[in-house]
């Protein structure tokens, strides 16, 4: 995964800066999903699963080679 231009760290960020950051955007994603998670679950779906399960064809009765 390539990283985002946009958001490109100083390579001298101090750890403690580093940490607050990641602490506040881990809360922020957090207040922001339980703002608006049932919104964007349907949205969200199609790319976490994009074979539902009722669609996906398995097998268990494959050989296994040893």
């Amino acid at each position: 995964m390539k990283p985002d231009p946009y958001l490109l760290l100083p390579h001298d960020l101090p750890p403690e800066t580093a940490r607050m950051l990641f602490e506040l955007a881990d809360g922020l994603a957090d207040r922001l999903w339980q703002q608006y998670g049932d919104q964007w679950d349907p949205m969200m779906r199609p790319d976490r699963h994009p074979y539902p399960s009722s669609r996906q064809v398995l097998d268990f009765d494959d050989e296994i080679p040893f």
